[in-house]
This record gives structure tokens, sequence and C-alpha cells, in this order.
């Protein structure tokens, strides 16, 4: 049976676990052989000579995934591990697949507080399924677990890197924006400004630049758009608060497009008082495609009927039906069948008003 998503989701903490044994583990594609293999002696791990370079991508298909006999498998391998290394993968595969656990979070702050601050930074950056411990707590909104290892970290380093990446670019600053977590992004763009005044509180994820505040506004998270917005501003007055990604897409394009009135109000609004000159429709560099045009194609009256208010009490004479790549939003809107839309702009571009 090939893998679906699902099974892939399920197993992946399993597959990365395994990772934690040897460089060279053998790995067949059904349930049994992997039961097979675990039973053997460590030094006889080594005589298979499939190497796998990339863990989580290793096997193709299964004949089984059930949990607990996944779980099962865990506590035989785990003999092969060293003491360390063995709390470590049994506190990941916890904060990972939280819904093994009845208490979750006072479950794993009893198991870390238990570890010495050394284990408990090195535990930090420890990786499962490419997502570091640090990663994985913002991701489950972990407050009291994140802090403890920040904590940690810092008492070992206090200039160590607390908003680690991992490979994709992303950071625990962007997992906590796309949870609308704004416990997490207050503390750690705290921290972040505490242990150094320039450092990022707005970084660029590599493989796309996008960044927390275009996750957050992507997601409607308001609170955590205006904590990071106002939190670049009081670093810098003139701080980019609406900053495009790699095709010039920016948080207000995005909020537009999603249909999140508040978001699009408060970046506008924002933009305004920190420059009244700002554009407030500014067209993506890569086709032309401004949010008004977004609004429209996706059938969102009100944010359409808010920009084009917003854009003409600037300036009476302001273009509200720009064209770009794709046509204007009149033509987007009418495309789609957005008829409230459509009547919205004809009446607006014939009153020219």
């Amino acid at each position: 049976m090939l893998w679906n998503n699902s099974h892939l989701q399920t197993v992946k903490p399993f597959i990365s676990i395994l990772s934690q044994i040897a460089p060279d583990i053998a790995i067949f594609c059904n349930f049994e052989s992997l039961n097979r293999l675990a039973a053997l002696p460590k030094e006889k791990i080594a005589i298979f000579t499939f190497i796998i370079p990339n863990l989580h991508e290793m096997i193709k298909c299964v004949t089984k995934t059930d949990a607990t006999k996944q779980l099962d498998l865990l506590k035989k391998i785990h003999h092969l591990l060293p003491p360390q290394k063995k709390i470590f993968v049994i506190l990941s595969e916890a904060l990972y697949n939280t819904a093994n656990l009845t208490n979750p979070v006072d479950s794993l702050e009893k198991e870390l507080n238990q570890l010495t601050i050394e284990d408990r930074a090195a535990f930090a950056y420890f990786s499962i399924c490419d997502q570091t411990s640090l990663f994985t707590a913002a991701t489950n909104d972990f407050l009291a677990i994140f802090q403890i290892l920040v904590n940690a970290v810092l008492q070992q380093n206090p200039d160590a890197i607390i908003n680690p990446a991992i490979p994709n670019g992303a950071t625990p600053l962007h997992a906590a924006a796309q949870n609308g977590d704004l416990s997490i992004t207050q503390f750690l763009v705290e921290t972040l400004q505490q242990q150094n005044p320039a450092a990022d509180i707005n970084p660029a994820r590599a493989s796309d630049s996008i960044t927390p505040l275009y996750i957050a506004a992507q997601d409607g998270k308001l609170p955590v758009v205006q904590f990071l917005v106002e939190a670049l501003q009081r670093k810098n007055s003139a701080a980019n608060i609406n900053p495009a990604r790699f095709d010039g897409t920016t948080p207000l394009h995005i909020a537009s497009v999603n249909g999140h009135l508040p978001v699009v109000q408060f970046l506008v609004e924002a933009l305004q008082q920190q420059n009244p000159a700002a554009d407030l429709n500014p067209a993506r560099a890569s086709d032309g495609v401004t949010p008004l045009y977004t609004a429209a194609q996706d059938g969102h009256l009100a944010i359409v009927q808010f920009l084009v208010e917003t854009l003409r009490q600037k300036n009476p004479a302001a273009d509200i039906n720009p064209n770009s790549h794709w046509g204007t939003p009149l033509q987007a809107a009418e495309r789609n069948h957005h008829h409230d839309i459509v009547n919205y702009l004809k009446e607006k571009l014939q009153n020219g008003s």
C-alpha cells in the first residue's frame, strides 16, 4: 500500500527516531521487516548496506501504520541509543506527538525540569523530523516548554541563537505567528531584543522570503500582526511594515486575498500613520496585481469597499481600477461572477467618487 499524507505524518516521528540509532540502517518497505531489524544487536546493524540520505523520505510504502506497534518498536530500539540521546528521543516524540499524552505541557515540563541545564540547552536544538524542539514547542503553543528551553540556552550562552531556522528557513517565530500565539511571539521578540537590540524580529524565510508578519496576515491573526508591526516601529519608526516576499506579494496582498478585513484595515491605517504618502494599494512586482485586485478576484466585497473608499479619501482622483498582467479588479470580479463587486466598482467608476 502506498503511503498517503496522513500515513506519512503519523510515522514521520518514528522514522526520524530510527535515524538516531546509526547512519547506516537498512530500511525495508514493511513493518515486519523493521521489527526484525530492530531485534538485531547493534553491531549487526552495520551489515546492511542501504544508506539513508534523507530518513523521513526513506520508506515509500508500508503494510501497517498502527501507532501502538510503532511505539512498541520504539521501545525495542531504545536500548541501542546512548543514555542522553535516549532521553532526548523520548521527549522529542512526546513533544512532536502530544496526542499520546494526557497533560502534555505538565508532563513535558516535569520531565524537562529533571534534566540538567546543559541537557535542556542541548535538547532545545535536538531535531526530529527536521524540527528542533524549540520549533516544535512554538508550533504546539507550549509557552512554558518554550521558555524553559530558551532560558536554558541563554544560561549556557547569552549570545546563543534562540530563533534557529529549520531546513526550509522557518523559525520558531514563524511557527508562533502562524498559530496566532501572541504569548510566544511576545516572549521571543522581547527576548531577542534584550539579547541584541539589532536582532531581526521579522526574519524572512530563506526558501521564499516569507516573514512572520506575512504569515500572521495570511491567517488573519490580528493580535500578532498588531504586535509585530508595533514592535518593528518601536525599533525603527521607518521600518518596512508591509515587506514583500520574493514575488512582490505583501502582507496587505495576502490578507486581502484571504478576506481578513480587520488585518487589511490595521495595515492600511498603520501605513498611513507611518507615511501619509504611502502606497495603500501596492502593485506586485511580478505581475502588477494589487490588494484591491486580489480582493475583487476572490469576492471580498467589504475589503474592496474599504480599499476604494480609503484610496478616494486620500486622493479623489486615485485609480480604483488599475490594470495588471491579469487585467483590472473589475475584470477579475466579472470573470469570477462576483456581481456585487462588479456593480459596486461600476458605480464608483461612473460616479467618479
